[in-house]
């Protein structure tokens, strides 16, 4: 059985961990605050240890007593709540978690289950899963680490399926369709729902991340706060937007282009993140200066200019008519002045007839403007 030290001055967070997860084969042990639990971690090694507090500075100062005994012993923080870059400063620190207070029941078994109970007790060939709105990549990248364990982790959210492989608790490759492996880590950073699977293994996996396991954390913790800024910086991301009609495709990249024919038909930024979780944050950072450029418009925008090119394609035919009748003006016009051609046959002097039948183009000009401009 597992043993597990509750560092807390209040006795109501232990009830709570001990009632939620009494059905584990776990042992919690209140120890107090931070000055009684330094006394009992002279005498006794715990499995893990969880820093329960409800004030981040009295965390930070616990932590810090805590990484100077260097005991190596997991710890989990159990803080109210924080955003990105506090949690980023635990994570730093060592921490294998930071969850917010007072969650309670699902959140807590999940990550009891996951982080708690080692598969070392069930074989090499155990599998552990769980949710990704529980343990994100960041989270398994510093429980494999703890563990110094082989294996895989397999991903899936909505239609993708990724991949994590470690060796000896460091993460050396990952896969995530086509992309670079650091970029892999970084798309699948983002997914917060799904299932994930964890598969330890004797496989010596591909070395292709060159960073180490902080490194590669540090740079999804950026990755996760750069996109986050970068959704919070755009437009109402319920309003749907359009892509305008007279918009050409050929200029364009062609991430650009896939992007933007997502919005052909109208689509909100919201319902582009849910297909694309990773955002492509390159695009997301032009979104205003595609609006500026006319690249997205609103509905009535929208069919009013649709509306414009289909009369434009209407009147095409009279365009194509006239300009059939010009080029033969401008042909006519090639030729030398008294320039007169004979009929072979009778000798009639055509061409210049030809010339005065046509002498008031100006005319057929002013009659193609007024149907040009005609609606339907």
């Amino acid at each position: 059985m597992k043993e597990v030290f509750i560092v807390s001055e209040n006795e109501d967070i232990f009830t709570m961990f001990s009632k939620t997860l009494s059905y584990l084969p776990v042992h919690f042990s209140w120890v107090g605050d931070m000055d009684s639990a330094e006394k009992q971690f002279r005498t006794e090694k715990p499995d893990f240890v969880f820093f329960a507090v409800y004030k981040l500075t009295l965390l930070h100062n616990w932590v810090a007593r805590y990484k100077s005994f260097k005991l190596r012993i997991p710890f989990l923080c159990f803080i109210s709540k924080i955003g990105w870059e506090k949690r980023e400063l635990l994570w730093m620190a060592g921490a294998a978690e930071v969850i917010e207070l007072p969650k309670l029941k699902k959140e807590f078994k999940q990550i009891v289950e996951t982080v708690l109970v080692s598969s070392s007790d069930e074989g090499n060939d155990a599998k552990l899963s769980g949710s990704l709105n529980v343990l994100n990549v960041i989270n398994l990248i510093q429980t494999f680490e703890d563990g110094k364990k082989n294996g895989v982790i397999e991903l899936i959210s909505k239609n993708r399926r990724g991949q994590l492989q470690f060796y000896k608790g460091k993460l050396v490759n990952a896969i995530y369709n086509n992309s670079d492996p650091i970029e892999a880590v970084l798309a699948m950073s983002l997914w917060r729902d799904g299932l994930y699977t964890v598969t330890y293994d004797k496989i010596r996996h591909n070395h292709r991340i060159k960073l180490d396991n902080r490194q590669m954390i540090k740079e999804c913790q950026d990755h996760i706060l750069n996109h986050e800024k970068i959704l919070s910086a755009l437009p109402d991301k319920e309003i749907v937007l359009y892509a305008s009609p007279t918009i050409d495709y050929e200029e364009l990249g062609a991430k650009d282009r896939t992007n933007l024919l997502y919005f052909k038909f109208g689509k909100s930024i919201n319902e582009f993140i849910e297909n694309d979780s990773e955002g492509m944050l390159d695009f997301l950072k032009e979104i205003d200066s595609w609006i500026d450029k006319g690249a997205f418009v609103g509905k009535e925008e929208f069919q009013a200019q649709q509306l414009k090119i289909k009369e434009e394609k209407n009147k095409s035919g009279v365009k194509k008519l006239f300009g059939k009748i010009f080029s033969k003006k401008e042909e006519s016009q090639t030729h030398a002045p008294g320039m007169i051609k004979k009929n072979k046959d009778s000798g009639e002097d055509y061409s210049e007839k030809k010339v005065y039948m046509f002498d008031r183009f100006n005319l057929l000009v002013e009659y193609a403007e007024i149907l040009e401009n005609q609606d339907g």
